[in-house]
């Protein structure tokens, strides 16, 4: 199944399509239920429609044996997306998040993208409040997870650096044995980051430019 055939839109739904109705903080996706029926759009039946969304996400993202790649960090996570998306293109069929699909909703819409012909997926994972990450890479099991950087984006929730860091380290959660933790060395909570991932059978590559690391620049 893919993002093609599933709405949670009525402004976008077209006949055949499966609508989930999710409720948000302004709106609840139930209210328009009749209207999804007459475009001629089949609804799915629940009582926790972002739930069910994110379930069947993680059930379709487990079909696939290929690397994904799972970015996360305070500044440049955007930027950092799009450059690896657009490498990896070059050489396979890559999906990517469009827009800002990067949050609860928009992450598992674009896993639902993923079909066969696609080798690659790089995975933006934006955070607001704690766990966030953690419900995210659970939906997409990513093989890569890449931290840019902790910064104070999310202070406002978060309060402390210290928090953002321990928020972001979730990426690294559903990493398997052998699966790759990329983090950056110049990092003032690099440390922090990089205890979540030893001991547990995961290659780790670092990278930066004022630190020592496994990639750094030769020019800037």
């Amino acid at each position: 199944m893919s993002n093609s055939n599933i709405s949670i839109d009525t402004r976008t739904i077209r006949p055949g399509d499966l609508f989930i109705p999710i409720k948000g903080p302004k709106y609840d996706g139930h209210d328009f239920i009749p209207e999804a029926l007459r475009k001629g759009a089949r609804v799915l039946e629940t009582n926790d429609g972002l739930k069910s969304l994110q379930e069947m996400a993680a059930a379709h993202r487990r079909k696939f044996k290929i690397p994904i790649i799972g970015v996360t960090g305070s500044v440049g996570k955007t930027t950092t997306k799009d450059m690896l998306a657009s490498i990896l293109a070059q050489v396979r069929p890559t999906l990517k998040n469009e827009e800002n699909f990067n949050n609860e909703i928009g992450v598992p819409l674009t896993l639902l993208k993923l079909t066969r012909q696609h080798k690659f997926a790089v995975i933006e994972m934006a955070l607001q409040r704690p766990g966030e990450i953690a419900v995210l890479a659970e939906i997409v099991r990513p093989t890569i997870a890449v931290v840019t950087n902790i910064g104070e984006a999310h202070l406002e929730y978060l309060k402390t650096k210290k928090n953002v860091a321990r928020a972001k380290a979730e990426i690294f959660k559903y990493l398997r044995r052998h699966d790759w933790a990329v983090i950056n060395q110049d990092d003032e909570y690099f440390e922090h980051l990089k205890l979540r991932v030893t001991g547990r059978g995961l290659r780790v590559m670092t990278f930066g430019i004022l630190e020592k690391a496994d990639v750094t620049p030769k020019e800037l």
